[in-house]
């Protein structure tokens, strides 16, 4: 029997063409398009679960052709598509944005742009499942079959629960204004000629019956929550090197951007230091051998 805790284990890959994102024990593996397909490894993770197992976008039942990924932070990137011509029409005038937030959960922002002269209506909806699966097991393509999580529909809310044993685990998708059903949210959208329609949609982890404060509420800039206040001190306390020769200068800045991308910290104790995780996505918590060499090659 393989033991999915070591090495030795078949590793899954996340495969070509994926985006991943990262923030501590949080973190989403996604197509490029922004979607998470079932039947493999893409996800969003927390603390060693899938919260997410499918999230996908249409309009209109129809998938939305990628254009373009803008990465920001290791934690945040926007995907850039457009919807299929309407009917009649040679070409698609509705851009379609998600910009993606990750950390204790996601949050992901969507926004229609309309750029034809008329009124655009639509159904936007998110296809959504959640195996609550363990991490490792995903990793070793070795899943066990705990069943369909139970699936709870509040008045905006699309709650899926699983009870491990004594442990239990969940997810929570709040969307304002939406239809949620059984595997799906949706909403029904005009968009204004030459305007825009948006929407926040907030995954929620539930944890033992604890759910975990969101690291991206909506009623705050996004420049004072955790994650962008602790890469920017990062930023500002890390030394800055400058060199002549390109490709030492590209492998000082990936070296930075990537060890603070790597850094979990204590959930009871946040103002700790932090540690360094093995390696995004798949090692994202304290190795003694990883985590040390780390620590002395960087002092």
């Amino acid at each position: 029997m393989v033991d999915v805790w070591t090495l030795e284990a078949p590793q899954t890959t996340t495969g070509p063409g994926t985006v991943t994102l990262v923030e501590g024990s949080s973190f989403c593996v996604c197509a490029q398009s922004g979607d998470i397909g079932p039947g493999g490894a893409q996800g969003v993770y927390f603390r060693d679960t899938r919260l997410l197992s499918r999230w996908e976008l249409r309009i209109d039942a129809e998938p939305v052709e990628p254009l373009l990924v803008i990465p920001a932070e290791p934690f945040r990137a926007t995907f850039v598509g457009r919807a299929r011509p309407r009917p009649g029409k040679a070409d698609s005038t509705l851009l379609v944005s998600r910009e993606r937030y990750v950390g204790a959960g996601m949050r992901e922002d969507i926004t229609l742009r309309n750029l034809a002269g008329e009124a655009a209506g639509c159904t936007l909806t998110v296809a959504v499942d959640s195996d609550l699966a363990d991490l490792f097991e995903v990793k070793a393509s070795r899943l066990t079959d705990r069943g369909a999580p139970a699936v709870r529909l509040d008045t905006d809310d699309l709650v899926l629960h699983c009870q491990f044993g004594e442990q239990s685990r969940g997810v929570r998708i709040a969307a304002p204004d939406s239809l949620p059903a059984p595997g799906q949210i949706s909403f029904r959208v005009v968009v204004p000629a030459r305007g825009s329609w948006h929407t926040t949609i907030q995954v929620h982890p539930i944890i033992d019956g604890v759910e975990p404060p969101t690291r991206y509420p909506g009623e705050v800039p996004f420049e004072t929550t955790v994650p962008a206040r602790r890469l920017r001190d990062w930023q500002r306390s890390s030394p800055e090197v400058s060199t002549q020769h390109p490709a030492l200068a590209l492998t000082l800045r990936r070296s930075r951007e990537d060890l603070g991308a790597l850094r979990i910290f204590d959930p009871t104790h946040p103002d700790r230091p932090p540690t360094i995780a093995a390696g995004a996505p798949w090692f994202m918590t304290l190795f003694g051998r990883d985590s040390l060499l780390t620590a002395w090659m960087s002092l």
